[in-house]
């Protein structure tokens, strides 16, 4: 599968480009959320120990009364943080999968040692693909944000009309250093 606009090649079932950020037609809807965030971080210190108090604060937070009024509850909801190392085979398992599709934010743990994790990035650009880049929020838990963001948060790729390609650094007021 591959994307209508840009022509990269999409994990099956996308609804939207990870490279791009394009819709796709004909798309599956993934509304069926059963996490309000999925926790995605490299298995070592410190990315370690902000994921786990991350999530913590994440499931304890309380909504402000007016919002919770809306939302018909105080809290925020489950986040999912796997806890286990992933295995050392080349895919996701499918129990990562299917809680990417059912969660309705990604929050990537951030640090110089980020760009360099295979599974984070193959995290990044399920849920991309999923549910688009619009739902991807950074905490940075050590470094910079130039040294510790995985490339796929800090570039787009453009199609131009002539149909060459443009990658664009993507800037974000969204990051939260903790």
């Amino acid at each position: 599968m591959e994307c209508a606009r840009c022509h990269s090649e999409l994990v099956e079932g996308a609804a939207y480009c990870p490279h791009c950020g394009s819709p796709q037609p004909n798309a599956p809807s993934y509304d069926d959320f059963n996490y309000t965030a999925f926790i995605s971080y490299r298995h070592r210190e410190p990315d370690a120990n902000v994921a786990k108090r991350l999530h913590r604060a994440l499931e304890t937070f309380e909504l402000p009364a007016e919002l919770a009024h809306e939302r018909g509850t105080r809290r925020l909801g489950r986040v999912f943080r796997d806890e286990d190392e992933l295995p050392a085979t080349g895919c996701l398992p499918d129990s990562i999968r299917s809680a990417l599709e059912r969660s309705e934010a990604l929050v990537v743990v951030c640090s110089p040692h980020t760009p360099d994790s295979r599974w984070v990035q193959q995290e990044i650009e399920l849920f991309a693909s999923l549910h688009g880049r619009n739902r991807v929020f950074c905490v940075l838990a050590e470094g910079s944000s130039a040294e510790s963001l995985p490339d796929i948060l800090r570039y787009r790729t453009e199609l131009l009309e002539d149909g060459t390609t443009l990658g664009n650094t993507i800037t974000s007021n969204r990051n939260l250093t903790i």
